[in-house]
């Protein structure tokens, strides 16, 4: 009973360090609108809901391609419109958890109908069809990337408590490093 006791307690000391899989956000009040609670785990808004409704899309769009319902172009172009709720990032209106929550799925959404239906309208062989959804995928990426860290950086420099390690994990912490460490 007591190896399993310690077992379970390594287990459970090892979960800090995958912490940031989970949630590539700093736990602290300033992220807490990027993040979700689940068993006593925090869990990022954007990659456990967005990736799960882009797989979701591509399922159904394919349904919908296989049964004729609508049109990959059209599938595409939603997609398109779908994925332009990106740009509500560029307000404070996502700072409300439900509204990102909802932004975060149509995004998914979004781009999973925009790969599949890519997927569906490239005319060429199968090797340059993936090797296109790759390219488009990683120029998906990047740009969200960049607005990721963009707003990350804005949000931790404007923070007072930044680089205080008992406030702050500074493992975490996106600030411009302090004068001290740049010299």
């Amino acid at each position: 009973m007591v190896i399993i006791r310690t077992s379970v307690a390594r287990s459970m000391q090892n979960v800090g360090h995958w912490k940031m899989l989970l949630s590539h956000h700093p736990p602290c009040e300033q992220f807490k609108n990027h993040t979700f609670g689940l068993f006593s785990l925090q869990f990022c808004i954007g990659c456990f809901i967005g990736y799960p409704s882009m797989i979701f899309a591509i399922v159904l769009s394919y349904f919908f391609a296989t049964y004729s319902v609508l049109r990959a172009d059209i599938l595409f172009f939603l997609g398109l419109g779908m994925l332009s709720f990106q740009l509500l990032s560029l307000s404070p209106i996502t700072e409300i958890k439900i509204l990102k929550i909802f932004q975060k799925a149509f995004i998914g959404f979004g781009a999973g109908l925009i790969l599949h239906s890519a997927y569906l309208l490239i005319n060429a062989s199968i090797i340059v069809k993936i090797f296109l959804l790759m390219a488009i995928s990683v120029g998906g990426y990047i740009p969200l990337q960049v607005l990721h860290m963009k707003k990350s950086k804005e949000v931790c420099n404007q923070c007072k408590d930044k680089w205080n390690s008992a406030l702050c994990p500074t493992d975490m912490c996106f600030a411009d490093a302090p004068d001290k460490i740049n010299k």
